[in-house]
């Protein structure tokens, strides 16, 4: 019987939720420190080698300790603040360095020993400089350069290590334009993918740096997009390479194929549409791809399913995700208007009345041969299929199956039947294959009835006896087993 309990908990645990959208397994709550941040709302999150995490806003860059908030902010009679408080872009290369990119401030390095930063800025004239100091975007590539992307356009490479930069301007080749560099990705064949919010992706082959460029309305060999606004783009573990836009939902292109797949106005699990205005994406630990949006968060599990998750069904305090990350202690860092909030995957999946059951008061459980499970609670049996992934109720006013109506104590389940004890109503076997209920109750006259109508446990041993346990009627069991005859009737011994 542990062994069996066992399966059934296992089973419970893994099984979805029948409304997919309904968050039971995600929660995201506020951040304890959303007080101490310089602004609440969070542009990027980040953790560096050290184990901080950084979070970056409008109005000041702040480290988190676990603990308390550490604030820079621009002091221009401080040696060494950071050169703007309009944090856009944080990342750590491959020398465990930190780099901080501003809008107005140019480019930061961080220095761990002084706590302070040292300002790579525009210089007019000087081609190792950044284009401007309007920095939006920024990314490491598998070579230690460092991709800055331009609010006004056009992006650049830079190596730290000889401080040389290589410009795309945003009139080159007519392909790079004004619009701004949302993010940067790069492809396991060293090529990188540039996000503009407005010309569409542009594609950069770093050793001769030649760019092409794909947009919505282009009848190229990697075929159309929904939109030319792309607000940001990943490549997962797999190769792929996911983008999404602001208008035409999220487009994806697989590892070594030549054509976009992308959902517009797609569903949910739920059979919720889904926002086309979509933020950022982030890949988890176990291969999760995760979306940010302005109707919440956004998941994409392996199989392909979508969830949504907002603030009616997880703990969100504002449905626009501005920032996404995973932490690697595998906490999700979700950043709104609204503030930060942290969420963690729970071990047992949560089912309740929001999922399909009839009352959130369980009291027993059983598995019957096809796999399915079967709930007793203060109202009715439920019934988990297994297959579908969706609950039906059995009660008093539901045919052909049927159970009266009291709360259900106890269950045991077989190859086609499901005994079902009830508070006050006696013992009840349900033929699912017949589709008939019949009820076993206490009856004064007849001592070799059941002891009291309340049945709290059920337990077949191998001889074949049933045995019951009641409220106020002691031990019961059958003497002899049941037998069925032709018409149908069951027979106690």
């Amino acid at each position: 019987m542990a062994a069996r309990a066992l399966t059934i908990l296992i089973l419970l645990m893994c099984c979805s939720a029948t409304g997919a959208g309904t968050g039971k397994d995600y929660r995201f709550t506020p951040l304890p420190a959303n007080a101490q941040l310089t602004q609440n709302w969070v542009m990027q999150t980040f953790q560096d080698s050290r184990g901080f995490i950084w979070f970056l806003t409008q109005e000041g860059t702040n480290r988190y300790d676990g603990y308390t908030v550490q604030q820079y902010l621009h002091r221009p009679s401080i040696a060494g603040s950071i050169s703007a408080d309009t944090a856009s872009q944080i990342v750590e290369d491959h020398t465990g360095t930190l780099w901080i990119a501003t809008l107005g401030g140019g480019l930061n390095r961080y220095n761990p020993a002084t706590d302070g930063f040292t300002a790579v800025r525009h210089e007019a004239g000087n081609a190792d400089s950044p284009l401007t100091d309007r920095i939006w975007s920024m990314a490491v590539d598998a070579d230690n350069n460092l991709w800055l992307g331009y609010h006004t356009g056009g992006f650049s490479r830079f190596d730290p290590a000889s401080g040389s930069f290589l410009h795309f301007p945003p009139t080159l080749h007519g392909t790079v334009s004004n619009h701004t560099v949302g993010g940067f990705a790069q492809t396991p064949d060293g090529d990188m993918w540039v996000a503009t919010e407005g010309n569409g992706i542009l594609r950069v082959t770093p050793g001769n740096g030649a760019v092409w460029r794909y947009g919505g309305g282009d009848n190229d060999r990697l075929g159309e997009m929904a939109s030319n606004y792309v607000s940001s783009v990943m490549v997962d573990s797999r190769g792929n390479l996911w983008a999404t836009t602001q208008g035409g939902g999220i487009s994806m292109l697989p590892a070594g194929q030549h054509q976009f797949q992308t959902w517009e106005a797609a569903l949910d699990s739920t059979g919720a549409e889904i926002t086309n205005r979509i933020y950022n994406v982030m890949e988890d630990a176990t291969g999760t791809i995760w979306f940010g949006s302005d109707k919440g968060l956004l998941r994409r599990s392996t199989e392909g399913d979508f969830r949504l998750f907002d603030m009616d069904n997880s703990g969100l305090l504002n449905n626009r995700v501005t920032s996404l990350y995973q932490s690697a202690d595998g906490v999700y860092w979700v950043g709104t208007p609204s503030g930060m909030h942290t969420g963690t995957r729970s071990t047992f999946l949560r089912h309740d009345t929001d999922t399909g059951l009839s009352n959130n008061i369980v009291n027993a459980f059983t598995e019957t041969a096809d796999g399915d499970i079967w709930i007793g609670t203060d109202e009715g049996l439920n019934r988990y299929h297994a297959r579908t992934g969706h609950f039906s109720l059995i009660s008093h006013e539901t045919q052909p199956l049927s159970v009266p109506d009291s709360p259900v104590m106890s269950l045991w389940g077989e190859d086609k039947v499901v005994w079902a004890g009830t508070l006050s109503a006696g013992l009840i076997r349900l033929d699912l294959e017949r589709g008939e209920m019949q009820r076993f109750s206490h009856q004064a006259d007849n001592p070799r009835s059941l002891g009291a109508d309340g049945v709290t446990t059920i337990l077949r041993d191998a001889s074949g006896r049933l045995w019951l346990g009641t409220y106020g009627g002691g031990l019961n069991h059958t003497v002899g087993g049941f037998a069925q005859t032709p018409d149908g009737d069951m027979w106690v011994a």
